[in-house]
């Protein structure tokens, strides 16, 4: 079977290049698990840190500057990335 251009519809989305958080559109339920611990990490100054992995071109930017856009906005908090730089383990990270 042969496919052309035409087969495939239309996507802002690119590997390699993120969404803007104002075009990010999808995974409200993991968006959910993250900002509901901002509250308690405000209230009792306890930090939480996320461990986002997942192969390339799968939205990890994207998902990290949407929720980061968030925190910012509505709990004026200042979150910090951090790039593995291609590690592939926890003790590669650390």
């Amino acid at each position: 079977m042969q496919f052309t251009l035409n087969d495939f519809p239309d996507t802002p989305f690119e590997p390699g290049r993120p969404v803007s958080p104002s075009n990010f559109k999808g995974r409200r339920n993991e968006c959910i698990k993250i900002i509901r611990y901002i509250p308690g990490v405000i209230k009792n100054g306890t930090p939480e840190h996320f461990f986002i992995t997942g192969k390339r071109g799968m939205g990890k930017t994207s998902f990290i500057q949407y929720v980061s856009r968030i925190a910012e906005d509505n709990f004026q908090m200042i979150p910090i990335h951090f790039n593995n730089n291609d590690g592939s383990s926890v003790e590669e990270l650390i």
